[in-house]
C-alpha cells in the first residue's frame, strides 16, 4: 500500500513537471515571436524553404548513377521504351542530304535572248537581201557560211585541170581531174543550193502571212527550251553521282521537278538533238537543221540552268533538320518492361578493357529510360507523381524546420537583426544552388558535392563557431543527399569530410591552416569512400576514382575559401586570426601612437593581453582575441592621458583642480573617444566591443566617493549613482567579459602596496563577486565555472607579475655582496 502511494505520487510529480516544462516551452516559444527581429526572420526563413523547394524541382530529377560509376545490381526497365541512336539518326541525316533535289536557276537573260533572237532572225536575214550578206555571226551558227574550202578545192581542181588539157601527153589525166573538178563544184552547188533554200525558208517567215505560224511554233519551242535542262558538264557529273532521285529547277512559272536523268550537259549535243528533235518537226522542213544547229551552238556556249549552290544547301540542311525533328523508326532502339539495360558486370572491369564503371552510352540509356517513365507519369500516374512531389516538399520543410527550430532555441542572437538570417540563409541557398549545377553534368562524379558542403562547413566555422556549423552543415548535407537521390553511403561521406574541415578549425592564424585542415579532411575521406567501396565489392579503379573526386572537391572549397576569407571578414563581420595577427603588429600606426603619447596605457594594455588570452584559452575561447582586443581597449585615454593615473609621473594632477562630477566625465568619455579613434583608424568591428564594453556599466567608485564625501560634509543631498557610472553596453561575447574582469583586477592589484599572492587572490575574488552581484555579466555566455577558471587564471598571471624580491645588501666598503635569489618571491 506505502508502495502504491509512492509510486502514485511519483508518477504526480513527473506530471506536474512534464507540465511546467510545457509551459516552458510555450512560453520560449511565444517569447522568440515577440522578440525584436522575429517576424523579419520568420520571412526570411520562408522564403529560403521555398527556394529549397524550388531547387528540388528545378529542372529533371537528377540521377542516381553518374558516368564511371559502379552499378551494385542489374538495372531493369520499368516500362517499354524507346532509344533514339544517334548514329544512326546521323547517318539518316547524311542520306537526307544527299536525297536532297538539288536547285538550278534558269538563266532567264539567256533564255529569253535565244527566243528573242530567233523571233527576230527572218526579219535580220530578210535585211541581208542576198546569203552573201548575211552577217558572219548569224551565218555560221545558222549553216548559211559559203563553202569556201569546198569552192577552193573545185577551182584548184579545175585549173589542174585546164593545165593538164594542153599536154597531149597527159590527155587521159586531164579527163580525170576534169570530172574531179566537175564533181566538186556540183558539190559546191548542192551546198550553195541547200543554203539558199534554207536561207529562202527564213525569209518567207518574215512575211505577214507567215508569222502567226512562226510565233506559234516558237511559242512551242519556248515550252521544250524550258524542259531541256541543259547545265554545265561538272554539274552534271556531279548530280548524276549523288543519291538524289530529283532536281528541282526553279523557272519563272514555278517549280518542276523532274528526274535526275533529264539533265543535260553542254558537251552532249546528242541528248539535245533527242530532246529538241519533236518540237523542231513544226518548222519548215529546210529550216529545221539550220535551227538545230542554231540552238545546239548557242547552248553550248552557255547553259540555260545555274546551279544555286546557297538553296540547294539551304533545302538540304532543311530536309536533314526535319528528319531530326521526327526522326523515323529505322534509327530507335527499342526495349521491354523488365529487360535489363545496365547488368551489374559492367562495373566490373573486364579483361583487355579500360573502361571501368557506367559508359557514356550506358548513361545516355538510363537517361532515356528515366525520360521516358516521367512522361508516361505525367500522363497515365498524374496523381501519384503529385503525391511524391508533395512528400518530398513536406519532407524538405521539415530539415528545413529543423534548422530553423535549432537556431531559435541554441543561437536566437542571430535573429536580432534581419541581416544574421539573410546572410545565413543566402550561404546555405548558394551551397545548395552549386550542389544543382554540379548535378547537372553527367561527367561529374557523384562526390563532386563535397565541395558545396564543406564550402558552407568552412565558412560557417569561421563565421560563428565549430559547434553551429557542424550542426547546421549536417542539415545541409542532409538536403543535398535528399535531392540528388543519394543513398545512405554518400551521407556518411559528405559528414566525414565536413567534420574532417570543421572539428580543427579552432581558429586561423596562418594562411594556411586552412589549406593543411582541407589535407586532413581529404586524407580521411579518401579513407571512408574506401571503406564503404569495399564494403560494397567496388572495383579498386572505381573507388580510387570516386575517392580522388572527394579529395580534389575538398581542397578546392579550401582555395575558394581561402580566397574569398577577406570578403568573408567583412560580409559576417568577424575577423580570423591572421588578420588579428596583422593588428598586433607594433609596427600598426595606433599601437605605435600608444606607445609614444601613453606608454603608461600601452604597458597596462600589453600586460592585460597576456591576462586575457590565458584566461581565454583556460575556457576555452579564442585568446588572440582576447589579447588583441585588450590592446586596444584603452586607445581612447590617448586624446587626454594626463587624467590617467597610469600616465602621470609624479606630477600634477589635473583631478585637483576638477569636481568629481567633472572627473567623471573626462574619464567615461575615454570610452566613447576610443570608438571614434578605432573607427577613423579602421580596426575591426569586432574589436569595437572590447572598447566599448571594457568598464560595462560599472561604477567609478573613486569620485563617486569623494563626491558623497564632499556632499557629507556640505550637508547636501547625496549624489546620483547613476552619474558616475560608465554608460556601458555591458559585455556579450566571453573574450569582452574576460577582458572586463582582467582590467579591473590588475587595476585594484596594481594599485595595492604590498601584493602578496594571498592578497592578490582575496583582491581577484572580491573583484569578481563585485562583478556578478553588479549584473555585468548577465549579457553574455560565461557560467560560474568559467568565472571561476577565468579567476583562477587571473590570479595566476597576476602573482607572476607581481611576486616579490628579496632586498639587495648595501654596497659598503668591507661588506660582501649578497647573489639575488632567483627562487624567492
Amino acid at each position: 500500500m506505502i508502495g502504491w502511494i509512492k509510486g502514485r505520487r511519483r508518477k504526480e510529480h513527473r506530471r506536474l513537471g512534464s507540465r511546467r516544462n510545457r509551459t516552458t516551452v510555450r512560453t520560449r516559444w511565444r517569447d522568440l515571436l515577440q522578440r525584436k527581429g522575429a517576424i523579419s526572420s520568420l520571412t526570411v526563413a520562408v522564403v529560403f524553404a521555398a527556394v529549397v523547394c524550388l531547387l528540388d524541382s528545378a529542372g529533371p530529377h537528377p540521377m542516381k548513377y553518374r558516368i564511371g560509376q559502379f552499378v551494385e545490381s542489374d538495372i531493369t526497365a520499368r516500362i517499354p521504351f524507346r532509344v533514339l541512336q544517334t548514329e544512326k539518326l546521323a547517318q539518316a541525316a547524311d542520306d537526307e542530304i544527299s536525297r536532297a533535289p538539288a536547285t538550278f536557276q534558269l538563266e532567264d537573260t539567256t533564255f529569253e535572248n535565244l527566243l528573242t533572237s530567233l523571233e527576230k532572225m527572218p526579219t535580220r536575214l530578210a535585211d541581208a537581201k542576198s546569203l552573201k550578206d548575211v552577217p558572219a555571226l548569224l551565218a555560221k551558227p545558222l549553216g548559211l557560211t559559203p563553202p569556201t574550202t569546198q569552192i577552193d578545192a573545185a577551182k584548184e581542181a579545175a585549173d589542174i585541170a585546164a593545165t593538164l588539157a594542153t599536154d597531149e601527153e597527159k590527155k587521159a589525166e586531164a579527163a580525170t581531174a576534169k570530172i574531179q573538178a566537175d564533181a566538186l563544184q556540183a558539190k559546191v552547188d548542192a551546198i550553195v543550193a541547200a543554203q539558199k533554200r534554207i536561207y529562202d525558208g527564213w525569209v518567207r517567215l518574215a512575211s505577214d502571212t507567215a508569222r502567226g505560224g512562226y510565233a506559234a511554233d516558237l511559242s512551242a519551242l519556248r515550252e521544250a527550251l524550258l524542259r531541256c535542262y541543259v547545265v554545265t558538264p561538272d554539274q552534271y557529273a556531279a548530280q548524276v553521282g549523288r543519291k538524289a532521285i530529283q532536281v528541282r529547277m526553279v523557272v519563272k512559272g514555278g517549280e518542276i521537278l523532274p528526274d535526275v536523268g533529264d539533265l543535260i550537259g553542254q558537251d552532249q549535243d546528242q541528248k539535245m538533238r533527242d530532246r529538241l528533235r519533236r518540237v523542231l518537226l513544226r518548222f519548215p522542213r529546210a529550216m529545221q537543221e539550220s535551227l538545230e544547229a542554231y540552238l545546239i551552238d548557242t547552248l553550248r556556249a552557255k547553259p540555260l540552268y545555274v546551279y544555286n549552290g546557297k538553296k540547294s544547301s539551304e533545302d538540304a540542311q532543311a530536309a536533314a533538320a526535319n528528319l531530326r525533328a521526327n526522326p523515323p523508326e529505322s534509327v530507335y532502339r527499342h526495349y521491354g518492361a523488365g529487360q535489363v539495360l545496365i547488368p551489374r558486370t559492367l562495373g566490373v572491369e573486364e579483361e583487355e578493357s579500360e573502361s571501368i564503371g557506367l559508359s557514356a552510352d550506358a548513361h545516355g540509356l538510363l537517361l532515356a529510360h528515366r525520360d521516358a517513365y516521367d512522361r508516361m507519369r505525367e500522363v497515365e500516374e498524374i496523381w501519384p507523381l503529385r503525391a511524391q512531389r508533395f512528400s518530398r516538399i513536406g519532407i524538405l520543410l521539415l530539415l528545413v524546420s529543423l534548422l530553423c527550430t535549432y537556431i531559435a532555441i541554441y543561437h536566437s542572437y542571430l535573429l536580432d537583426r534581419v541581416v544574421g538570417p539573410i546572410r545565413l540563409a543566402a550561404l546555405l541557398a548558394v551551397c545548395l544552388g552549386i550542389q544543382k549545377l554540379l548535378m547537372f553534368s553527367d561527367s561529374n562524379n557523384a562526390h563532386a558535392v563535397l565541395l558545396p558542403v564543406c564550402l558552407g562547413g568552412l565558412v560557417m566555422a569561421i563565421a560563428y563557431d565549430r559547434r553551429f556549423s557542424l550542426t547546421i552543415g549536417s542539415m545541409l548535407a542532409a538536403i543535398v543527399v535528399f535531392e540528388m537521390r543519394g543513398d545512405f553511403s554518400m551521407l556518411m561521406v559528405l559528414l566525414a569530410g565536413l567534420a574532417g574541415c570543421v572539428l580543427p578549425l579552432r581558429e586561423i592564424r596562418t594562411r594556411s591552416k586552412v589549406m593543411l585542415i582541407a589535407l586532413g579532411a581529404a586524407g580521411g575521406t579518401m579513407l571512408v569512400v574506401w571503406a564503404i567501396g569495399m564494403s560494397n565489392s567496388e572495383p579498386w579503379p572505381i573507388m580510387l576514382r570516386d575517392s580522388m573526386w572527394s579529395a580534389g572537391s575538398i581542397v578546392l572549397a579550401s582555395l575558394i575559401v581561402q580566397a574569398l576569407l577577406p570578403a568573408i571578414e567583412r560580409l559576417f563581420n568577424v575577423v580570423t586570426g591572421s588578420t588579428l595577427l596583422e593588428w598586433c603588429d607594433a609596427s600598426k600606426a595606433l599601437l605605435k601612437r600608444l606607445a609614444m603619447e601613453v606608454p603608461g596605457t600601452y604597458n597596462h594594455s600589453l600586460q592585460l593581453g597576456v591576462m586575457c588570452e590565458s584566461a581565454a584559452e583556460a575556457i576555452g575561447a579564442r585568446g588572440l582575441l582576447a589579447r588583441v582586443g585588450a590592446y586596444y581597449h584603452d586607445i581612447g585615454k590617448t586624446n587626454k592621458p594626463l587624467y590617467f593615473i597610469e600616465n602621470q609621473s609624479g606630477g600634477v594632477n589635473p583631478h585637483d583642480k576638477l569636481s568629481p562630477a567633472m572627473s567623471v566625465l573626462v574619464i567615461v568619455d575615454h570610452v566613447k573617444e576610443g570608438l571614434k579613434i578605432a573607427r577613423e583608424y579602421g580596426l575591426p568591428p569586432v574589436l569595437w566591443e572590447f572598447i566599448a564594453t571594457h568598464h560595462g556599466t560599472t561604477l567609478v567608485s573613486f569620485f563617486y566617493h569623494n563626491a558623497v564625501q564632499a556632499a557629507t560634509q556640505a550637508g547636501e543631498a547625496l549624489p546620483d549613482e547613476s552619474r558616475f557610472r560608465y554608460p556601458g553596453p555591458k559585455p556579450k561575447s566571453a573574450e569582452a567579459a574576460i577582458l572586463a574582469l582582467a582590467d579591473g583586477a590588475e587595476s585594484s592589484v596594481r594599485a595595492m602596496s604590498d601584493p602578496t599572492p594571498t592578497r592578490i587572490r582575496t583582491q581577484v575574488h572580491a573583484i569578481l563577486t563585485a562583478r556578478l552581484e553588479d549584473g555585468q555579466l548577465d549579457e553574455c555566455s560565461l557560467t560560474l565555472a568559467d568565472v571561476h577558471t577565468i579567476g583562477e587564471s587571473l590570479i595566476k598571471s597576476l602573482c607572476g607579475a607581481y611576486h616579490g624580491r628579496i632586498a639587495y645588501p648595501s654596497e659598503k666598503k668591507g661588506e660582501p655582496k649578497s647573489a639575488p635569489s632567483d627562487t624567492q618571491d
